[in-house]
């Protein structure tokens, strides 16, 4: 209403009033981006610094464990810590591999009743353990005699055993084996992550609100050119027979662990050479509930929930610098990335 003075009043809307109507708000007051549901940015939980392993000074065990938080820290995912009783785990899960040998065992479950049985899974074997949180694996193998250290290779070079460098665990168990009986020759990795149980749940290190983590990270040099899919385990993209090396990034942030994903953009370009400029055929694989804004995407539950797969189809080109470019709608927020990579002589 009008202010009443000596003169009488008005019905004719004054300046004054009109002043006091408020322009409508259109963005968040917690920092947050994603307007109108604002969500507030976490900050980061990532560890940089853990114990000294005791793993014996050049073992197998100890060169994967530093090859591992090597990688972890320049993704930006952080590091894992020793931890004694998932090492009993790894090691138990060993020795029942080799003394069931190659007799149709699974490499990560074990039968009850075979020799050396410790528990059925993972799982169940980090819990036997006396570890209390979650517990995932990761295992490769070759049939040569070897010390190990070309495991963490393989499982940089993947789809699926990528997650080893992502996953938001805090522990580690490492066992190296070079195997008997009839798998005499043949070396294993057993490499199992655990997340501890805390009060409000498993306990998980994941980055800021708004990251965006990549494998290769940003000025990754002599990046393997190509990988034989068909040699992992599931096979992805089962349909080709050898791609080039994957491209991955991970969307989890503190307080955000199964984010709301919808892909925008994800290429892969060459700098250099006969194509430059020009961006590589790839797919890009995403976990159920993954959404497109624009770009065709290839469903595969195999992929973890946050996680998005860039798949080059042939194999990339050597000695080449390649920029990445990823941009996606995480929770409502627009996140972007763009970095590059240069790949080795093979």
């Amino acid at each position: 209403m009008a202010g009443c003075g000596g003169g009488g009043s008005s019905t004719t809307p004054t300046s004054d009033v009109a002043a006091t109507i408020a322009a409508p708000v259109t963005t968040c007051t917690n920092g947050g981006t994603n307007f109108p549901t604002c969500t507030a940015p976490s900050a980061s939980n990532i560890v940089t610094t853990v114990p000294a392993a005791t793993y014996a000074a050049g073992s197998p065990a100890a060169t994967m464990f530093t090859q591992i938080n090597s990688l972890r820290a320049s993704i930006g995912s952080g590091l894992l810590a020793q931890n004694a009783k998932l090492d009993t785990s790894v090691n138990a899960h060993m020795n029942y591999l080799n003394l069931n040998g190659n007799n149709g065992v699974s490499w990560h479950d074990e039968t009850s009743g075979l020799p050396g049985f410790f528990g059925v899974d993972p799982q169940t074997r980090a819990t036997t353990a006396g570890y209390v949180g979650s517990a995932g694996e990761v295992i490769a193998s070759i049939g040569i005699a070897n010390d190990g250290s070309w495991c963490t290779s393989e499982w940089e070079n993947s789809v699926y055993h990528i997650g080893v460098l992502f996953y938001p665990a805090f522990d580690a168990g490492i066992s190296v084996g070079n195997l008997s009986g009839n798998l005499t020759g043949f070396t294993m990795c057993i490499f199992d992550y655990g997340s501890p149980m805390t009060a409000g749940g498993n306990s998980m290190q994941l980055p800021a609100t708004g990251s965006v983590l990549a494998f290769p990270f940003a000025g990754m040099t002599n990046v393997a050119t190509s990988f034989n899919n068909q040699a992992e385990t599931p096979v992805p993209v089962p349909d080709l027979n050898g791609i080039g090396h994957p491209v991955t990034v991970s969307l989890s942030t503190n307080g955000a662990n199964a984010p709301k994903v919808a892909v925008t953009l994800f290429t892969i370009t060459p700098q250099s050479g006969a194509t430059a400029g020009v961006a590589v055929a790839t797919r890009i694989l995403v976990p159920t509930g993954t959404t497109t804004n624009g770009p065709i995407l290839v469903v595969d539950p195999e992929i973890a929930v946050g996680t998005v797969a860039l798949i080059p189809i042939t194999a990339l080109s050597t000695n080449t610098v390649y920029a990445v470019v990823f941009t996606a709608t995480v929770n409502g927020s627009t996140v972007t990335k763009s970095w590059s990579f240069t790949t080795g002589a093979q």
